[in-house]
């Protein structure tokens, strides 16, 4: 069975979102390894996002990580990056949301809502990450295609 992996993050306003990835299921053989890799996740999450990481969550395993409202007045869940994946074996495509994005820290394209996935910076960080350590809902690899900006209501 595969694991899921959660992160709860608290806007300004209080209120708050979870970002959701799939993950290899966890044995006594890899769990110390794949701890790691969300870990390594739960990091770059923290560099794209102006909200709180409150608490991240490993199937059985809890941690909390921040209690504490964030200071930007701009950290609001009702702006998310979506960002878009395709199983590397099917092609099925999925996606997945990280609310209040840290804009300051984003490359954005010319006029657009789309984000450089490969800005050598935060994103880049982010995205590789989570590229190795998700799985996609066939349980194969993803490949993570576009970050965009958008609006509560996808």
């Amino acid at each position: 069975m595969a694991s899921r992996s959660s992160w709860k993050l608290m806007d300004r306003s209080l209120e708050t979102s979870t970002v959701t990835i799939v993950g290899p299921a966890l044995t006594g053989a890899n769990y110390d390894a794949q701890i790691a890799e969300v870990a390594g996740i739960s990091a770059s999450l923290q560099a794209i996002t102006l909200a709180e990481v409150q608490k991240q969550t490993v199937v059985s395993y809890e941690n909390t990580i921040s209690a504490d409202i964030p200071t930007s007045p701009y950290a609001n869940r009702e702006l998310k990056l979506l960002f878009s994946y395709a199983d590397t074996v099917t092609g099925k495509r999925g996606s997945f949301s990280v609310a209040a994005p840290d804009l300051a820290s984003l490359t954005l394209g010319d006029n657009s809502d789309e984000v450089e996935l490969a800005d050598a910076g935060v994103m880049a960080a982010f995205v590789t990450a989570v590229e190795g350590w998700a799985l996609s809902e066939a349980g194969n690899t993803i490949n993570i295609t576009s970050a965009r900006i958008v609006g509560r209501n996808l």
